[in-house]
């Protein structure tokens, strides 16, 4: 019987992914149905987590966090479907490093301070952190090739919806088709790049990254791939969805554009042959 039930959603939030972008469009979406848990440790969002599955199993629709890696469904009543979004791994693991140097409240700043270069401080950052998230093992163990394929046995078992930040817009409109959302929803990735970060970076600093992150790299791009194959079956119903979202981001930046003209006293050029 619990298997016929509308199934809870949970939002595994992988940080720096992306995943503040999500949670907007999840409130938005599903206002007091949906509950972020962010603020807390991982081990006490997982607590609130269980404590909610377990006493109010049919109050939330959605409910997001930072847990800390895949299981949460485990003992609970209600079905539950798994959301994420996961991020270029050498893109992802370079924007934790800055965010760790600019934060001075981080728990890792002093320690970070100490290295020399961006180099040695990605040695120490920890490596393919989606696949460990996705696979649901425990921070301190080694990621193998075993955990990557458990991660993408879980993805492909239990997750409805697996977003990319690098391909936000089409993210969207699988989730919408995935979940059932009635509305085409139109959001830009949330940026928060530090000022401490330089406009360019060494190619070998990048490479570096990427090789520390060969499982994330993997998984990413499955991950990819899974994405192109549901465009490919949606078909005419993802091109249609598409064109909507940019008919509407194109009329939205002709709009930005005549504010800002006619802000500066600049009267809007008229299209030819007018």
């Amino acid at each position: 019987m619990a298997n016929k039930q509308k199934p809870l959603y949970f939002f595994l939030h992988i940080p720096k992914t992306g995943g503040t972008s999500i949670a907007k469009v999840l409130n938005r979406l599903y206002r007091s149905r949906y509950i972020p848990l962010e603020n807390g440790t991982n081990e006490e969002n997982r607590i609130a987590v269980i404590n909610i599955l377990k006493n109010e199993p049919n109050r939330y629709d959605v409910i997001g966090g930072h847990v800390g890696g895949f299981g949460i469904h485990e003992g609970s009543q209600r079905p539950v479907r798994y959301l994420t979004i996961l991020r270029d791994p050498g893109a992802r693991a370079i924007s934790l490093y800055y965010m760790i140097m600019r934060v001075k409240t981080h728990r890792r700043h002093a320690q970070f301070q100490q290295y020399g270069s961006i180099e040695e401080g990605l040695t120490h950052i920890g490596s393919n952190l989606q696949t460990r998230v996705l696979a649901g093992i425990p921070k301190d163990t080694v990621v193998t090739a075993e955990h990557l394929e458990l991660a993408k046995r879980n993805i492909e078992e239990w997750f409805d919806a697996v977003a990319i930040l690098e391909r936000f817009d089409e993210s969207l409109i699988l989730m919408r088709r995935a979940l059932g959302w009635k509305t085409l929803v139109i959001a830009p990735p949330h940026e928060n790049a530090g000022k401490n970060r330089p406009k360019a970076l060494p190619e070998s600093v990048i490479q570096l990254a990427n090789d520390l992150n060969a499982y994330d790299t993997e998984l990413y791009e499955f991950a990819n791939a899974l994405m192109d194959k549901r465009i490919r079956e949606l078909g005419f119903t993802y091109r249609s969805d598409a064109l909507q979202v940019w008919a509407r981001r194109a009329f939205r930046t002709f709009k930005a554009t005549v504010k800002k003209r006619l802000k500066r006293g600049t009267p809007p050029k008229a299209a030819k042959g007018a």
